[in-house]
């Protein structure tokens, strides 16, 4: 019973660390800040902090290399050259339905708080900057416009002005919060696997009936 309780209670724990929120902090401003957040956990992932230069050893000599070793054929290769295009096309589509239905799944559950862009756009003199303002504004806004389709965001501020000032210079500052709980990325990932695996296996399926009926015929 002890045992059982232990286990259960490992269980329970791992579970816990599932459903704890990680958190990613983007942040843009003369280079990019990636930071990961994940219980008391707190580590900067961009850019990396510089490791001391470990002492190189000599190398000794490199022995004789022996024969090389067939390479296995590629599946979708071996596909195509067995059951045609057609037959790829098919497989291809219907992993990419499950693949953007996972990957829609999955973008659901991000959370995207605290986002804040300010863009300063300037050129050359003030009909280029007009013409930079208009193309910055049309690419900004229509990018946003798909992300918000997808991800649960939350804009705390956006601008994007243009600056007619002699030798002003375009800048951008970016900061965003993002949240996803680890449950959700293993189990679209699960998901996504096993629906390859089915989809795989129907096509096999599917050919050894053909030939099976060719067979026959």
């Amino acid at each position: 019973m002890i045992a059982l309780a232990v286990i259960g209670g490992i269980l329970a724990f791992l579970g816990l660390l599932l459903f704890i929120p990680l958190h990613l902090l983007l942040r843009y401003e003369d280079g990019f800040f990636l930071t990961v957040k994940y219980a008391f956990l707190h580590f900067q992932v961009v850019p990396k902090k510089e490791k001391k230069p470990k002492k190189r050893k000599k190398k000794k000599g490199k022995e004789p290399a022996g024969e090389p070793k067939p390479q296995k054929e590629n599946a979708l290769r071996q596909i195509l050259k067995e059951e045609g295009l057609s037959a790829v096309v098919h497989l291809l589509s219907e992993l990419a339905r499950h693949t953007g239905r996972a990957a829609r799944s999955t973008l659901s559950r991000i959370h995207v708080r605290d986002v804040a862009v300010d863009l300063v756009v300037a050129g050359e003199d003030a009909a280029d900057t007009g013409i930079q303002y208009g193309r910055t504004c049309a690419a900004v806004y229509s990018a946003f416009g798909v992300l918000c389709n997808f991800l649960a965001m939350q804009v705390k501020a956006f601008s994007v002005i243009p600056d007619f000032r002699d030798g002003a210079k375009s800048r951008a500052k970016l900061y965003a919060r993002i949240q996803i709980r680890p449950f959700f990325i293993i189990s679209s990932g699960i998901g996504l696997i096993w629906r390859i695996l089915v989809t795989m296996i129907k096509a096999k399926l599917s050919k050894s009936n053909t030939q099976k009926g060719g067979a026959v015929a």
